[in-house]
């Protein structure tokens, strides 16, 4: 274990001064945040989730994501730990594949994982860190729980991972290991374009083509209730928040 952080305010003043959480006066259940694909696009999820979340998993197939250099008025300390092996859920990947689910990027070999560790200076509180290289999907085959799925920036052209992960297939997945009132963040990318204006679960990119709609409209799907609660800044189209709540039946 080493620390090789210099402590230098660098988180951009562009971004917003609120958590998520202050923003909509939201209560956030207790779990990871999963962000695949990611590129470098790290600062801005850990800013508006780094009072709620205490372990987030940034992924992408081709470079190990960057993280901006934690604020000394923000965190209090900062470790990086030593890079290390991850192996992926094969016996999930392989019950996956017979539904029709296949990885876009994964070649069969284990992924790269780096650590660090920040402590929140106003709470007290650990926030860990993993970053990966690997594919997306594989990558999600060890995550169990979830309290924010996190998509934005993704595309099917060059430098986009082409999963589809709101095809109805992945959705469901990611629905499953979601936590009760967890939620989805997205610009709308990874839509599919054979269902773009049929499916149950449009909403959540079809505002990022549809330029006319103010916000998208709340529905359900999969036996969830899904609440837009706000825009969240841009990425390729208006980043919206998404709550999501199992629909109890009586």
């Amino acid at each position: 274990m080493k620390s090789s952080y210099n402590h230098k305010n660098i988180f951009s003043s562009n971004l917003p001064v609120e958590t998520i959480a202050e923003k909509f006066n939201l209560t956030i259940p207790n779990g990871p945040l999963f962000y695949p694909c990611a590129g470098n696009d790290t600062m801005k999820p850990i800013k508006g989730f780094m009072d709620t979340i205490m372990e987030f998993h940034f992924v992408d197939l081709i470079q190990l994501p960057k993280l901006p250099k934690p604020s000394l008025k923000i965190i209090r300390e900062a470790k990086a730990y030593e890079t290390y092996s991850t192996s992926v859920n094969e016996m999930i990947l392989n019950q996956w594949e017979t539904r029709g689910i296949e990885s876009a990027g994964y070649r069969g070999e284990p992924g790269i994982t780096h650590k660090d560790e920040w402590i929140h200076a106003n709470s007290n509180r650990t926030i860990e860190i993993y970053r990966h290289i690997q594919d997306g999907l594989a990558a999600f085959s060890n995550i169990e729980k979830l309290a924010v799925f996190y998509l934005c920036g993704d595309s099917e052209g060059e430098g986009g991972s082409g999963q589809r992960w709101f095809q109805e297939s992945i959705l469901k997945l990611i629905l499953d290991k979601l936590l009760d009132g967890g939620l989805i963040v997205t610009d709308g990318s990874s839509w599919d374009p054979k269902i773009y204006r049929t499916a149950e679960w449009k909403g959540l990119w079809q505002n990022r083509l549809d330029r006319g709609i103010s916000k998208p409209n709340d529905f359900n799907y999969y036996n969830r209730s899904f609440k837009c609660i706000g825009e969240f800044g841009k990425k390729y189209g208006p980043i919206y928040v998404w709550q999501v709540k199992k629909i109890s039946i009586i």
